[in-house]
């Protein structure tokens, strides 16, 4: 019989992205939504917001390029929707600027 586990580990970030010095990052999107549309193998950009002194908008913030998607559920309840956690695979670098990000602003993807 099937069992509903999920391996997670080096080996996991490494298949995803090639590099066996890949991470995997949690990432809580802004818009739980869009966690809707990820698939497993997607290759997402992470974004979050900056403030800029040129108008009262804020400005994107590329965190991180390429992304792997290792981990995107969907379904659920509407209160487990926003609390989706999406898994990401990344260099070190910019797995430590995301996961940093994820604990002081919202963050988004754009998809390739």
């Amino acid at each position: 019989p099937l069992v509903a586990a999920r391996l997670l580990g080096p080996r996991l970030a490494a298949a995803a992205t090639g590099s066996t010095e890949a991470r995997v990052v949690p990432i809580r999107l802004a818009d739980a939504g869009v966690s809707e549309l990820l698939r497993e193998g997607d290759r997402v950009d992470v974004l979050t917001v900056t403030e800029t002194e040129d108008g009262p908008l804020p400005g994107a913030h590329v965190l991180a390029r390429g992304a792997v998607v290792v981990l995107a559920e969907s379904g659920g309840s509407a209160r487990d929707r926003n609390e989706r956690v999406v898994l990401v695979a990344l260099e070190p670098e910019p797995a430590t600027a995301v996961a940093a990000a994820s604990l002081v602003s919202a963050l988004t993807v754009t998809l390739h």
